[in-house]
């Protein structure tokens, strides 16, 4: 068999920083060659084992989610509404306790993410221009008249599927979206509280409603309303308090990541980086698991959503991945996500870094985008981010990582230095999603490096 991974120099962390060689297990090194390192030179037995023990890991954050193929009715929505003109199909946000048996079919439904609100008419437009392809039996306007039952001052437009065999749809701007995903969280949760007032909370619904919809006229003076003003809980509101990150915390973290950063998988065992060859790609593939990973910063989710939509602070674009769009892409480094139906999305930002890590720069600035705003609150197979490179007018992946702060690591976990050493390792492997969905497009991986952060 052919060497799995490439000669690379890089660092080993056991290794006081020399330059190594990272030699191929399948067959083993010989002893004595240059550059190889001898803790490596382990039989093929190890790595087995030591893979198999990874893989069976099951971490505290995967969501008992199946892995489906893209429904029809999401593909007919993405034809009609492609999304490398801007819209966005996703698909349902997911039902809660207490929901009402008359709203739950705006939360089970795929959704059209509308670019702005402007753009509204445009969309129902082609809603009826596509009729027979959509067969939407009734189109209902709740942006003309507010309020559907048993969600007050809801805007979206509600398009009935012609029978059960043909599912319904949404309409949303993206703070309509916003407006749903937080209805959610923190609406329907209510109901199960004896002592929270169904007019009080109701109202307060409607508030939060008006305020999202004045982001979307580009309101800028629009303050958003707070629970405690109406006697209601602090977790209803939009953008509850959330707990700062204290300088100990991110010191710990700091020191996590860089204990964590040598890779403990496989042929990978010991290095900070390595070169791999389409073989090993394929291997990724292989044993890439359905595991579904939700977002561990999600009361964070609506903080950082208004600061994309509100924030005059030009950024990159949210990219639906095709061969097409990656032949476009300029050089430079991306984040990545995969999300359920294994569809690739992609955003441009900085290299990722520990210092950037270490400040919380790479998430919480305004000018950088992350990967929860990629799928906003869908479960991801995979996430990451990869350095783009172009020679001779040739693109090609150069570096990829599973650096994630909001699906993998959590600078706020209790135990910091465990959750970041533990699940560094065990998500490894979910590249190999990222890798499948590459290969599909015809993109070339033979080569590329594979670190953690």
């Amino acid at each position: 068999m052919a060497n799995a991974f490439m000669q690379i120099s890089t660092q080993n962390t056991r290794g006081r920083g020399r330059a190594r060689f990272l030699p191929s297990l399948f067959p083993p090194v010989r002893r004595g060659s240059a550059g190889a390192s001898p803790s490596l030179n382990r039989p093929p037995q190890f790595s087995v084992i030591l893979l198999c023990a990874i893989t069976v890991i099951i971490l505290s954050c995967s969501a008992a989610h199946a892995v489906q193929p893209l429904p029809p009715v999401m593909k007919t929505l993405i034809e009609v509404f492609p999304e490398q003109s801007g819209w966005f199909v996703e698909g349902p946000v997911g039902t809660a306790p207490g929901m009402p048996d008359d709203v739950r079919l705006f939360f089970e439904c795929p959704r059209v993410i509308v670019p702005e609100y402007r753009k509204v008419d445009l969309a129902v437009g082609k809603v009826v221009s596509a009729e027979v392809k959509l067969t939407a039996r009734k189109i209902t306007r709740y942006d003309h008249k507010p309020g559907a039952p048993g969600l007050p001052g809801f805007r979206g437009v509600w398009c009935a599927g012609e029978d059960k065999t043909a599912p319904g749809f949404l309409l949303l701007t993206p703070n309509e979206n916003r407006f749903l995903i937080w209805a959610r969280h923190s609406y329907y949760p209510a109901f199960a509280v004896d002592s929270i007032q169904s007019k009080i909370r109701d109202a307060y619904a409607r508030a939060v409603a008006d305020h999202l919809t004045s982001i979307d006229y580009g309101v800028p003076t629009s303050v958003a309303p707070r629970a405690a003003e109406r006697n209601l809980p602090s977790w209803m509101d939009l953008y509850p308090d959330t707990v700062e990150t204290t300088p100990e915390q991110l010191a710990r973290f700091d020191s996590a990541l860089t204990t964590a950063a040598e890779m403990k998988f496989g042929e990978c065992y010991g290095f900070t980086e390595a070169a791999i060859t389409q073989d090993a790609v394929d291997r990724f593939i292989g044993g890439a698991k359905d595991t579904l990973y939700e977002n561990l910063r999600a009361s964070a989710l609506q903080y950082e959503y208004g600061n994309v939509l509100t924030s005059t602070v030009k950024r990159g674009p949210v990219i639906a991945l095709t061969r097409a769009e990656f032949d476009t892409l300029p050089p430079g480094w991306y984040i990545f996500a995969v999300d359920q139906y294994r569809r690739v999305r992609v955003a441009r930002t900085t290299e990722p870094s520990l210092v950037k890590a270490t400040a919380g720069q790479f998430s919480t600035s305004p000018t950088l985008s992350n990967h929860a705003l990629l799928f906003p609150d869908q479960p991801l197979l995979a996430a990451g981010c990869f350095d783009l490179a172009l020679r001779n007018n040739q693109r090609s992946i150069r570096t990829v990582t599973i650096w994630s702060d909001h699906f993998f690591y959590s600078s706020l976990s209790p135990s910091i230095q465990r959750d970041v050493l533990d699940r560094s390792d065990a998500v490894l492997p979910t590249l190999g999603h990222f890798f499948a969905c590459l290969k599909e497009m015809g993109v070339m991986l033979d080569g590329v490096r594979i670190r953690k952060f």
